[in-house]
């Protein structure tokens, strides 16, 4: 007879509960396979999110092109670049002048970078000039403009000081006409001793429209005490070559920024340019211009009261000297040199060229008071160059404007907003120094005393 063991007889019982411990394993087994499905799921969605769909969300659209979000953060990260570094420079130089005087106009310099380096306020500047960028690329390809490789890499050149065939020399951009010689009439009007300047000075001037600028690329200063600054010295193809590959590891590497970005800037910089060129080449380099004197008060009684004195032959020196508002040139005679069109504000523009030269106004009223002019000469002046080129940036400003009425733009805040790139950061040396620089300013409260 045999002694091994004998295998038990499974119950209906026993059996039931094996094939419920079998289900609670596979139950066990798929939901863990759902959760590593889902933690995958999430972690894929995460990464394609991050490097695919938000790189290439745009924020705005100029009729169908869209502006990714990922070339506008480089441009944004590349302006902040840009501002700490003079922030950098600004802070350095402040060093060497340590009177309390000059540390206060330091400070508010800086501060102002602190402002343009909010995200919201240096994101939407970026915003505004790709914007304009799109423009003034289908602009300049109605019109055959185009920039090429050889333009973009002189650029980078002259950005760093080389020029393979030598420094250019200024050259004088027109030849200057000679000054007016003053008329008789005029020698009787102003006093021996008084000449017309040849540029306007006048305060009475409207608001000027502030105009974007590209910027040149400049080697950044990763730190305080480190400002690196292309120089103008004459070096080799090899010596320029060395410095910008350091350049670009550098805005690589410290800011995220792209070769690519760097030459994004250059191109849209000279294209401006050249577009600048081509819808301004027919800009007057003269205009007709008005040099005028005035007395300026505050109610018109009083202006009529000067009006009648001086048609009775009183001195226009000695009463705008004696009434006069206008503090920056009551003292001159109330010469307001020449100026051009649009220069002064419309109601005493459009009196004093309807003058005749000697001629003397009725009271005309403007948004600084009431005025007593006199018109000094009236004719065409060239423009200096400081001057035409001021011209030229406000006619452009006026054209783009003008162009963009006929693009669809959309602007998508919601997303720039949300994205907007806050490095790279202001050093702390320089956050401190405002910060101790405003202290210092701030005066001293001394609480009055009580009596016991």
């Amino acid at each position: 007879m045999s002694n091994a063991p004998k295998t038990p007889i499974p119950t209906k019982k026993h059996l039931a509960r094996l094939q419920r411990e079998q289900m609670y394993r596979r139950y066990l087994i798929i939901a863990a396979i759902v959760v590593l499905v889902a933690t995958l799921g999430l972690i894929i969605y995460g990464l394609v999110q991050q490097y695919a769909i938000e790189p290439n969300q745009a924020v705005a659209e100029v009729n169908s092109e869209k502006i990714p979000l990922q070339d506008w953060q480089a441009q944004v990260r590349f302006g902040r670049s840009n501002l700490i570094r003079s922030a950098i420079q600004t802070y350095n130089f402040a060093q060497a002048f340590p009177d309390p005087s000059f540390q206060a106009s330091f400070a508010s310099q800086l501060q102002q970078v602190v402002y343009q380096l909010e995200p919201i306020t240096a994101g939407q500047q970026v915003v505004d000039q790709m914007v304009e960028n799109v423009i003034i690329r289908i602009e300049a390809e109605k019109l055959g403009i185009t920039v090429t490789d050889e333009e973009i890499e002189k650029e980078f050149q002259a950005a760093f000081g080389y020029f393979p065939q030598g420094t250019p020399t200024t050259q004088p951009t027109t030849e200057m006409l000679p000054t007016s010689t003053l008329s008789s009439l005029q020698l009787t009007l102003i006093p021996p001793t008084a000449t017309p300047p040849a540029t306007p000075t006048a305060d009475l001037t409207s608001t000027p429209t502030e105009v974007p600028t590209a910027t040149v690329p400049v080697i950044p200063s990763p730190t305080v005490e480190s400002t690196p600054i292309p120089t103008a010295t004459p070096f080799t193809q090899q010596g320029y070559e060395e410095i910008y590959k350091q350049t670009i590891n550098d805005y690589r590497s410290n800011f995220q920024v792209s070769e690519q970005d760097l030459i994004y800037v250059i191109t849209y910089q000279i294209l401006r340019q050249k577009i600048q060129d081509k819808i301004l080449a027919d800009l007057p380099r003269a205009e007709q211009q008005a040099w005028a004197r005035h007395i300026l008060v505050q109610d018109e009684a009083t202006a009529k009261d000067i009006a009648a004195r001086l048609e009775k032959g009183e001195n226009f020196c000695d009463l705008a000297q004696e009434f006069s508002t206008d503090d920056s040139n009551k003292n001159q005679c109330g010469d307001l040199n020449w100026f051009g069109a649009g220069q002064m504000v419309e109601e005493f523009e459009t009196a004093a060229f309807n003058l005749e030269v000697g001629e003397i106004s009725a009271p005309v009223q403007t948004q600084f008071g009431w005025h007593v002019i006199q018109l000094m000469g009236k004719e065409e002046r060239q423009l200096g160059d400081d001057e035409y080129e001021t011209r030229r940036q406000t006619r452009f400003q006026e054209w783009l404007t003008e162009i963009k009425q006929a693009y669809t733009i959309t602007i998508f805040d919601e997303i720039w907003q949300a994205n907007a790139p806050q490095e790279p950061v202001l050093p702390a040396e320089i956050q401190t120094f405002i910060q101790a620089v405003q202290q210092q300013s701030q005066p001293e409260i001394t609480l009055p005393t009580t009596s016991p």
